[in-house]
Parts: C-alpha cells; sequence; structure tokens
C-alpha cells in the first residue's frame, strides 16, 4: 500500500476546486463572484467593463436595464445576478441560451472582419502590383 499527498487548490469566491493553482488564478480573476472581476467576454470585445455597484443598481431597476448597462454581457449579467443575493428563479433569464447567442453574434462579428481584412489585403496587393507596371509611352 502506498499514500500520496494531492494539493487541492480552491477559489477564494465560490467553491470552485482544481488540482491546478494556475487554473484557480485564473479562474479567479473572471469568477462571478468576484467583486472586482475581469470580465473575458467584455474584453474580448474590447468594450468598457462595467462595474459591479453600477451593475447591481442597474438591476434594482429591471433585467432590461441591467442588460442594457452591461452590454448584454452574459458573463456580467450572471455575476450581478450571483452578486445581488437574489434568488435564482427571481428574474427569467437562461445564461446558456444568451452565452450561445452571444458567442454566436461574436463569431459572426469575427467572421466579417476577417474577410474585410482579405478582401483590403487583396486589394493593397493589386494597388501594389499596378504600382510596379511599366509605364506603356
Amino acid at each position: 500500500m502506498h499514500k500520496q499527498r494531492r494539493w487541492r487548490y480552491y477559489c477564494d469566491f465560490c467553491k470552485r476546486a482544481n488540482g491546478s493553482g494556475g487554473h484557480i488564478l485564473k479562474h479567479e480573476r473572471g469568477c462571478t463572484m468576484n467583486p472586482v472581476r475581469l470580465c473575458r467576454m467584455c474584453a474580448l470585445e474590447g468594450k468598457r467593463q462595467a462595474t459591479l455597484p453600477e451593475l447591481l443598481a442597474a438591476l434594482t431597476i429591471s433585467l432590461d436595464a441591467l442588460q442594457s448597462q452591461c452590454d448584454h454581457c452574459p458573463a456580467c449579467i450572471l455575476a450581478a445576478l450571483r452578486q445581488s443575493g437574489a434568488d435564482a428563479y427571481t428574474y427569467a433569464w437562461d445564461y446558456a441560451a444568451a452565452a450561445k447567442t452571444w458567442w454566436a453574434d461574436h463569431n459572426a462579428r469575427e467572421q466579417e472582419q476577417d474577410q474585410r481584412d482579405e478582401y483590403n489585403a487583396m486589394v493593397a496587393e493589386e494597388m501594389r502590383y499596378e504600382n510596379r507596371r511599366p509605364v506603356e509611352r
């Protein structure tokens, strides 16, 4: 028989556990229970992240006000709902559906941007080619 010691790392804000300290540190930065969290969805879009007090103030008005305050970011909405202490069934909002829609929209915007970049590169290459041709006289 042998005995092994395995370290477990726990998030300071929620009860998430992992065997990797690095993964838990990354999780803690964006944990929806962290009052000073960094939203990776907002960062991915390059948008300004609303602060938690702003989100909670908007939530006291309505769910629609919260959604407009954070520009419909599912992670920010979830963070506000979790940290408000409200019952999960108080608001008729589904994180999984909202995140699926957000990712579909994000991927469509990324694809459009890639197509624009490819077109602009093609036009720039044609312009360089036109400038290299000898002028006939």
